[in-house]
This record gives C-alpha cells, structure tokens and sequence, in this order.
C-alpha cells in the first residue's frame, strides 16, 4: 500500500456514517459524565461541609459537658464546705444525680 492509498483508505474510515454516529455517542456520554462530576464535586463539598459541622457540634457538646461536670463538682464543692454534710451523702447524691 503507498502512501495515497493509506489517506484513502483513512478518508474511508472516518466518513463512515457508523463511525461518526459511535463518535458522537461517545462525545455526548464524555458530556453527561463530565456534569456527573460537577454534581459529585458538590455532594462531596456537602459532605465535608457537614462532617466539619458536626465535629464542631460534638466539640461544643463536649465542651459544654465538662463544664457542667465541673459545675457540678464545684457545687458538691461548696455543699461540702460551706454546709459541713458528710462527703459520702455528698457522693452517694451526686452519683444518683449524674445517673439519671
């Protein structure tokens, strides 16, 4: 085969209906998947969103857990202190406090 054989036969190829119906199928699935990525760019910026959203929460819950933990133990504090009640009443109410 010379060489204006092969442009031919290439010329041939590309003009077959069947080729640039499969090509253009072809472009428009690469069009679909590529708007398929925007919308999974999205769902994944969601996503982070609202992981980073509850993390905050779970920190600001444990936050405020400590502190009424230390609240609490302040108060028995002042309880045990300031009112001279036996420091197992004290316990045993607090636990039965913290329990429920």
């Amino acid at each position: 085969m010379n060489h204006n054989n092969i442009d031919q036969r290439v010329t041939e190829i590309f003009h077959i209906p069947e080729f640039e119906s499969t090509v253009a199928q072809n472009r428009d699935v690469a069009m679909q998947a590529l708007q398929n990525v925007d919308d999974i760019e999205k769902k994944i910026l969601q996503a982070t969103t609202k992981t980073k959203e509850s993390f905050e929460a779970m920190n600001g819950a444990d936050t405020s857990a400590n502190l009424a933990l230390s609240v609490a133990r302040d108060a028995q504090k002042v309880i045990f202190f300031y009112f001279s009640i036996p420091r197992s009443y004290v316990n045993m109410q607090f636990v039965e406090m913290t329990d429920s």
